[in-house]
């Protein structure tokens, strides 16, 4: 599980800057239960809904989400009743205890691509949250650089773009990770069936 520091991180990047990288969950994707409207629109006021049915926290968790998002990012504090029910669906919906099943849809670049859809291999993660807290993945897919040229680029991200600089160990995952299935082979279309 990602540090809270990483993800609210990832929730406010994606916030500031559209949210693109993650699929969009409508209200209609959402499992029916009261409060399922508070939380859906409350959340997706400033960012997608999805980036919320990433976060698997606890009830404590959730509360102190919506704490720090008040207090830290002026997000307008809901009333009692209404916190109660945004709080009760997300703890009960999306919660640590929750077992997200889903269909698998096949692989495609006409959408926005999850962290479900790459090899599930070690970097996976570290990869997708590390390039998509800015833009999508779809752009990531498409480069078939070189470690090198890959390199350079996170190296270009971090002086020119505000990127955070990740960690030393971080950032050989992401390397190895980018290297294996997205250099100029472009191993991860070849094998998705995408070229």
């Amino acid at each position: 599980m990602r540090t809270r520091g990483i993800l609210l991180g990832t929730v406010l990047a994606a916030a500031l800057l559209g949210g693109g990288s993650v699929r969009a969950a409508g209200l209609a994707d959402l499992p029916p239960g009261p409060g399922r409207e508070a939380a859906f629109y409350t959340c997706s006021a400033c960012h997608s809904f999805a980036l919320v049915t990433q976060q698997r926290q606890t009830r404590q968790g959730w509360e102190e989400l919506l704490d720090w998002m008040i207090a830290e990012q002026g997000m307008h504090p809901p009333d009692p009743e209404t916190r109660a029910l945004i709080v009760g669906y997300l703890a009960d919906h999306f919660g640590t205890a929750v077992v997200v099943t889903r269909p698998r849809r096949p692989v495609s670049l006409d959408r926005p691509l999850e962290e479900e859809d790459l090899p599930a291999e070690p970097g996976r993660e570290e990869t997708f949250y590390t390039c998509s807290a800015c833009h999508s993945f779809n752009l990531v897919a498409q480069q078939g650089l070189t470690r090198r040229d890959w390199d350079e680029l996170i190296d270009w991200m971090v002086e020119e773009q505000g990127m955070d600089e990740p960690d030393a160990e971080t950032r050989r995952l992401v390397l190895d990770y980018l290297s294996r299935w997205f250099g100029p082979e472009r191993r991860f279309l070849t094998t998705a069936g995408l070229r």
